[in-house]
């Protein structure tokens, strides 16, 4: 990908890597809650060096204004936040509502038979 950054406008190579990148780091942000940080420190890197990649800039170069600029929570943060705010279609069975029961909407049930249900998987 650094071949290509030379060939591409900063927006452009920021959409790129937040396609790419950024939205696998967000896919499974609820299962990086309570993880201690050694395990996340990993993930964090990756970020960073996306960040640099964006902005072309050397390998040590400080990443917090970056990521400011860019407005990306760091990794820790992001999945803290996920847990707080409850994910729309999350059971409330895992103890974390979903948006529908906070706005007071019908949420998916057993009875209109969709996979991957209560119902379907033998759970109370």
């Amino acid at each position: 990908m650094s071949i290509l950054c030379p060939l591409l406008s900063q927006e452009a190579t920021q959409l790129l890597v937040q396609s790419l990148v950024i939205s696998r780091l967000d896919y499974c942000n609820l299962l990086l809650a309570g993880l201690p940080l050694r395990a996340i420190r990993p993930l964090q890197l990756v970020q960073n060096a996306a960040a640099r990649l964006i902005f072309n800039l050397p390998k040590f170069t400080h990443v917090t204004p970056l990521l400011r600029s860019l407005h990306w929570l760091p990794v820790a943060a992001r999945s803290g936040m996920s847990t707080e705010l409850g994910l729309p279609g999350m059971s409330t069975e895992l103890g974390l509502p979903g948006m529908s029961a906070e706005l007071g909407l019908p949420g998916m049930s057993a009875e209109l038979g969709l996979p991957g249900m209560s119902a379907g998987l033998g759970l109370p």
